[in-house]
């Protein structure tokens, strides 16, 4: 069970079937934080997986009942892996027209996600060449669990790419950093957004936070 010492009611841990749902790594963190638990993957010593229930990764007691639970029941964390996907001259952003597509570099949009999504593994890949494109949305559409895919300028031309998508199981959220249909009119159409699972547009890098929320 949590409780919630403002609320004074409990509630149990949905699928938590480790044990700790009941001990000390449900209850409130120390900073009087309500429910601070979040719900893992994990993988034991003969690859069989269940989902567990561990203290949020902000709550204070997250690394010690971690590492406890961890040791205690000789399983390891299966973090979900999100491949993000970014084609031509998207490697110069934060430079290239800032009025359009802002001042923030990719790294440092990746380095924000990294530090706000601990649990996620957040892989990044560019390329200006379709035919690489193709060839990392075939490794890590098999490999990762989602892609955030921002194909720049083929998302209008590139037929190869579109089908590339449907070919690989993870689950794909197409971004573009402006707003495409209030530019130029070929611009309006996206050849990969019916290969994903939706689109965002128009939000800037604000967009891969929210591709990546939805995907996981």
């Amino acid at each position: 069970m949590v409780r919630n010492r403002q609320m004074g009611k409990a509630r149990t841990c949905q699928g938590c079937r480790c044990g700790i749902g009941n001990q000390r790594g449900c209850r409130p963190a120390d900073d009087g934080g309500g429910y601070p638990t979040m719900m893992v993957c994990v993988v034991d010593h003969i690859g069989q997986k269940g989902y567990h229930c561990l203290p949020d990764s902000n709550s204070l007691l997250y690394n010690n009942t971690k590492a406890q639970y961890l040791e205690t029941n000789r399983v390891s964390i299966c973090m979900k892996k999100i491949c993000i996907i970014n084609g031509p001259n998207l490697n110069l952003t934060g430079k290239r027209e800032p009025e359009v597509y802002g001042s923030i570099t990719m790294e440092e949009c990746i380095s924000h996600l990294q530090e706000s999504f601990p649990e996620v593994q957040i892989a990044y890949f560019q390329s200006n060449i379709e035919g690489e494109l193709i060839d990392i949305i075939q490794r890590e559409g098999f490999a990762a669990d989602g892609l955030i895919v921002n194909l720049g300028g083929y998302s209008h031309t590139s037929v190869a790419l579109h089908d590339a998508l449907l070919a690989v199981p993870a689950q794909k959220v197409e971004v573009h950093l402006s707003n495409i249909f209030a530019r130029e009119d070929y611009r309006h159409h996206s050849l990969v957004t019916n290969a994903c699972r939706g689109m965002i547009c128009g939000l800037g890098l604000q967009g891969y936070e929210m591709a990546l929320r939805t995907l996981l």
